[in-house]
């Protein structure tokens, strides 16, 4: 028979932070003669720490260095992070061209893990909040909890550069519909109300918000199309435009791609441009004239054969 042996587990309680260090600036100096504690929760360790270097009228908490010599800024705070730190935090980073910065804080708010998260996918630095609690089980010494609450990882590294291209793409977009629209509108009034967006396709409604026009915009091609949707009723619109198309293609001066699917609400007259794409900005100019010349023609032969409502 196994001997059954009595283990003897204690409680662990919460204590007042300002019961073992009276105030944020005893927790900083107790911090500077204990760095293994925060080492303890980064993946790197801190050397060579600094108890408040000046930043213009202003002191950073602690200052010190990774294991790269990079320089790290650590601001503690007891209570619920606050907008104040959060910009000491950022001013600090700044002025001394640190690479890392740790906020230490009793209770971080949800925006300001959401701040420092976006901060950490601009790649700019590398942000830390750690949570600061104070322990003790029954009689024992009482000690620091400290739990890294946010800091970069590759993921947040991935999310930032798939951000960054996204908003690259959306400003390059919009530079090509400026471009386009000059052209167009120059020749036609139909774009004359629609301004540059940063989507890949821009569109101007004819009739209510079921019937319009677009441009299309790819990387390696784009379209000029003509389309139907709801509420409108569009297969039975579309057949009966499509009763025309001989009429269409004629006034048009090509043949035309009709689009019509099953299970599908919307509805496409459409010509694709294949001389080029966003990709190719030194094309821009004849894919931008060339679009502008098809949607007017595609307009010339279409427009005859719209429903009124």
């Amino acid at each position: 028979m196994v001997e059954k042996i009595e283990n003897v587990i204690g409680k662990i309680e919460r204590v007042n932070l300002h019961d073992v260090w009276r105030h944020e600036e005893h927790f900083s100096d107790w911090l500077a003669e204990n760095p293994d504690a925060l080492n303890a929760v980064l993946d790197f360790p801190l050397t060579n720490i600094e108890r408040e270097k000046s930043v213009g009228p202003f002191y950073v908490d602690l200052k010190a260095e990774d294991d790269q010599g990079n320089i790290v800024i650590i601001e503690n705070q007891y209570g619920k992070s606050d907008h104040d730190h959060l910009g000491k935090l950022l001013t600090y980073l700044t002025a001394l061209e640190a690479k890392k910065a740790i906020w230490i804080v009793e209770e971080a708010r949800p925006e300001h893990i959401q701040a420092i998260n976006s901060q950490n996918e601009s790649g700019i630095a590398e942000f830390y909040i750690i949570k600061l609690e104070a322990i003790q089980i029954e009689d024992s010494p009482r000690a620091p909890l400290l739990t890294k609450i946010i800091g970069p990882s590759a993921e947040t590294k991935d999310i930032g550069l798939i951000k960054k291209e996204f908003t690259t793409k959306a400003h390059t977009r919009k530079l090509f519909w400026t471009g386009l629209l000059a052209i167009v509108n120059k020749k036609s009034p139909l774009f004359k109300s629609i301004s540059p967006v940063s989507f890949n396709w821009l569109t101007k409604y004819v009739r209510s918000m079921d019937v319009g026009f677009s441009f299309v915009i790819r990387e390696n091609d784009a379209d000029v199309r003509f389309f139907i949707q709801p509420p409108a009723n569009t297969k039975k619109e579309f057949e009966e435009i499509q009763k025309h198309k001989k009429k269409i293609e004629s006034t048009f001066g090509d043949s035309l791609e009709w689009d019509v699917k099953e299970g599908r609400d919307t509805c496409y007259i459409s010509k694709k441009i294949t001389i080029g794409g966003l990709s190719d900005e030194q094309k821009w100019p004849d894919i931008q004239q060339t679009m502008a010349d098809t949607m007017i023609k595609l307009e010339e032969a279409i427009s005859p054969f719209i429903a009124s409502k």
